[in-house]
């Protein structure tokens, strides 16, 4: 095979796999890994504070948790305990200090969109 053979069959491979290609992300509840567009975003806007992006278009650092109520609770914390674990979860994944009102916050919001 000749070299310019073998740099077409180069380009018309990297063009099928960027067609097909689909984000996939990582829950911070569960730790499965789903397609982007099947989780919920939470981004960090510039003044540091935690915003739900339903549509992917936040600028800025993000996390991701699917929509069921177990991995919701899981990264937002039931009780005081947990909810000083998911501020160490949140804090770690967004690069933030995150505090545990703004965790109980978050909870609020994330419980609203469940119902």
């Amino acid at each position: 095979m000749n070299r310019l053979a073998h740099t077409d069959r180069l380009a018309v491979d990297c063009q099928a796999r960027s067609l097909s290609h689909v984000p996939v992300r990582t829950c911070l509840g569960c730790r499965n890994r789903f397609p982007k567009n099947q989780l919920i975003r939470l981004a960090i806007d510039l003044n540091g504070v935690i915003n739900i992006d339903l549509e992917g278009k936040y600028l800025g650092r993000g996390a991701y948790t699917c929509s069921c109520l177990k991995c919701v609770e899981q990264i937002t914390g039931e009780n005081d305990q947990s909810r000083r674990k998911s501020a160490q979860i949140l804090s770690r994944s967004l690069r933030k200090r995150i505090s545990e009102k703004e965790v109980a916050e978050l909870n609020a919001i994330l419980l609203k969109l469940q119902t």
